[in-house]
């Protein structure tokens, strides 16, 4: 995790370092990303960037770390979780647009999360507490919904595989789409049709 040096940096340093760290880890896998060129586009010393992190490794563990908490965040605002008078399938339909919504708006955030599933190292699902399916858990157990761990999984890796589908059937351009800060606009009834398919 980052050194107290990382946290004593001037705020739009600090953004600014986040910002191209996300380009690098979400446009690469994590054998890929590349510290040297994120210190190039950064215009820093190599040696500066293990000033704040260990390694490459801590660096990206940090980087999702970050972007579950922030997603847990607006998802604890957006998405509340339910009573009993609400059903389990209606609170998980809001989960879903929440966090595709925030994949769309983030969309270096939303590939580096989709990449903690498909990275071949592992690190990230050995190492990092899953928030979303503590989340899904609390929820389901507020209204009385049985679930297994498995489908609490499945559920929670659901919204990243519906960003996927979206990203490859539009054929966007990922390194212009993460580059540009372009956002994707699809409504929320959208959103919910498309889930809606997926689920039938």
């Amino acid at each position: 995790m980052p050194s107290e040096r990382f946290h004593q940096l001037k705020t739009v340093k600090k953004k600014n370092f986040l910002r191209h760290a996300y380009q690098e880890f979400a446009l690469h896998s994590y054998e890929g990303a590349s510290i040297s060129k994120l210190v190039s586009t950064l215009k820093m010393a190599k040696g500066s960037i293990y000033q704040y992190f260990e390694d490459k490794e801590d660096l990206y563990l940090f980087l999702v770390t970050h972007a579950r908490e922030q997603l847990q965040n607006l998802l604890e605002q957006a998405c509340p979780l339910p009573t009993q008078k609400i059903s389990f399938n209606n609170w998980y339909r809001n989960f879903l647009v929440v966090q595709l919504k925030f994949h769309l708006s983030l969309p270096s955030y939303g590939l580096l999360l989709l990449r903690n599933y498909t990275d071949q190292k592992g690190i990230i699902l050995k190492k990092i507490d899953d928030l979303q399916s503590t989340y899904l858990m609390r929820a389901a157990n507020r209204t009385d919904t049985k679930l297994s761990k498995e489908k609490i999984h499945q559920l929670s890796i659901f919204p990243l595989t519906v960003f996927e589908y979206i990203l490859d059937q539009n054929d966007y351009n990922i390194e212009e789409l993460i580059l540009s800060k372009v956002n994707i606009d699809i409504s929320s009834q959208e959103l919910l049709n498309l889930c809606d398919r997926f689920l039938e």
